[in-house]
């Protein structure tokens, strides 16, 4: 099975993906604030690690940058939706 996300934030948890085990434990990997490109059902976009806790714990999710902050938000009507998710390794 691909990877798939259900949106259901204004940001991507990684706890929310489902069917590739490998890239989630990537996603968790990746250092805060680090920015990231992913595909989402043919739609490339931009996306920054959010920040650490105060107390230090790693946050486990993504926010749209630039333009793709304006795209998520609007795909926000359609929350419970799952889409095709893959990581672009070419950006």
């Amino acid at each position: 099975m691909a990877a798939e996300i259900q949106l259901r934030d204004h940001v991507i948890w990684i706890s929310h993906i489902r069917g590739d085990d490998e890239l989630k434990s990537w996603l968790t990997s990746v250092p805060a604030g680090a920015l990231i490109e992913l595909e989402l059902d043919g739609w490339r976009a931009a996306w920054r690690k959010m920040d650490d806790g105060k107390d230090g714990r790693p946050t486990s999710g993504f926010k749209p940058v630039g333009g793709a902050e304006v795209r998520w938000n609007e795909l926000q009507s359609e929350r419970g939706r799952w889409m095709s998710l893959r990581l672009c390794e070419d950006h």
